[in-house]
């Protein structure tokens, strides 16, 4: 049998990896896919401010990106030991009311891991030639928040609630395949492809606004300043499943990567009151003013998560894992300035990988208020210790029609 020597770099030395020691375990999908919340932390799990949400870490807090929205990821995984290693992410989301539908299939690609040519060997140690090895997921997911659904049924005007309370829930729906061997050493145990199997994501999100002072006249009437904040929890469980994943010739199957995650977030913003922003509107600047707007913003979100298997010593069970040996936190905040420049720190631990050190990033963003808009992210992110920085990249493109609409057509 073909062993693919690369997989035991990750087992032992990747952090997100290591859950799966025992085989390849769908390690693409440990892999927190936003470049934004690498650099705090490899959070996500609870902020639903700004259109970029991360659904890798919570499926519910998709349904806070309105309109059509495409966004590319990619990394370099484990630098210092392999140059021909990247995951990547293509996905497409498409919002409105509070309802938000996620394709990641077909063209899009979804989560990929290119583990780059592989040389193969037969039962003597004798090569049989180069193949490539890989890791891939396609997804589709469903995410709503009742409270934008609500006013919508009720021909309320937008916002008139969710301005201050958000309950969202979401589910994506994964596909997994992998090839991790020739296929002359597939198709001798009698198989078409790697291993193959289905899991799903599924999580909520509260958001509370706790103070709105952007209204009217804003802060204590000054027509010019508004204060905004917001704290918000969420909760989520991915890859589950109830089969194993069964790769052939292999002696014992793997467990999806099976992980509860829970988090907060809070946020306090600097903006522009909207007396100003009407004044700007009638003076023919409005689209300054949703550019720019807030003027500063801090963010910080916390996470926890914990294992949703266990070994018993003879093979894996899906389980809860509370015990705390294997857990994943992560921390971190983000700044922004005039809603273009954004700067983040963050700490990510997971001790059994020997993972204890920070991350950090930034990014930038040029749009036209809800009309749409692009941005650009990075963030380096620790690796096990004695390791380099892994430096994560992503950007994003969106448009909303129905905020074009209400904007120059109603």
């Amino acid at each position: 049998m073909k062993t693919v020597t690369i997989l035991a770099i990750f087992f032992l030395l990747v952090p997100g990896a290591v859950m799966a020691a025992s085989g390849a375990g769908a390690i693409n999908m440990t892999f927190n896919t936003s470049a934004r919340f690498n650099g705090m932390g490899n959070t996500g799990n609870a902020v639903t401010w700004d259109q970029e949400t991360n659904h890798w870490a919570n499926p519910a807090v998709m349904a806070y990106r309105p309109g059509i929205h495409y966004r590319s990821y990619e990394s370099q995984l484990a630098v210092g030991l392999a140059d021909d290693i990247w995951i990547s992410n293509k996905e497409l989301t498409l919002g409105a009311y509070g309802v938000t539908l996620l394709l990641a299939k077909g063209p899009l690609e979804g989560n990929y891991l290119d583990m780059g040519a592989q040389e193969g060997t037969d039962e003597n140690g004798e090569s049989t030639g180069t193949f490539n090895s890989y890791m891939e997921t396609q997804s589709w997911g469903l995410a709503a928040d009742g409270v934008q659904i609500m006013e919508y049924i009720l021909k309320k005007d937008p916002g008139v609630w969710s301005r201050y309370v958000g309950l969202a829930g979401g589910m994506v729906w994964h596909d997994f395949k992998d090839q991790l061997a020739p296929d002359s050493y597939i198709q001798d145990l009698g198989g078409s492809a790697g291993a193959e199997g289905s899991c799903k994501s599924m999580g909520y999100s509260l958001q509370l606004t706790y103070g709105d002072l952007s209204r009217g006249g804003g802060l204590l009437n000054n027509g010019v300043l508004g204060l905004y904040g917001g704290a918000a929890y969420g909760a989520s469980v991915q890859n589950k499943a109830d089969d194993m994943i069964k790769h052939l010739g292999a002696d014992q199957d793997d467990p999806y990567p099976r992980a509860y995650r829970s988090g907060w977030a809070y946020t306090a913003q600097i903006t522009l009151a909207d007396n100003l922003r009407e004044s700007l509107n009638k003076a023919g600047f409005g689209f300054l003013g949703d550019m720019i707007n807030p003027l500063l913003s801090y963010t910080r979100a916390e996470d926890l998560s914990e294992p949703g298997y266990i070994w018993t010593g003879d093979d894996y069970e899906y389980e809860h894992d509370t015990r705390g040996l294997f857990d994943e936190k992560g921390r971190g905040w983000e700044i922004g300035i005039a809603n273009i420049f954004f700067i983040r720190e963050g700490h990510f631990t997971a001790t059994y990988a020997d993972v204890d050190d920070k991350a950090e990033g930034g990014g930038w963003k040029i749009q036209a208020g809800r009309l749409g808009g692009f941005r650009k992210d990075w963030a380096d992110i620790p690796q096990a210790s004695g390791l380099p920085t892994r430096r994560t990249t992503g950007w994003s493109v969106w448009v909303d029609p129905l905020a074009i609409k209400e904007t120059f057509f109603d």
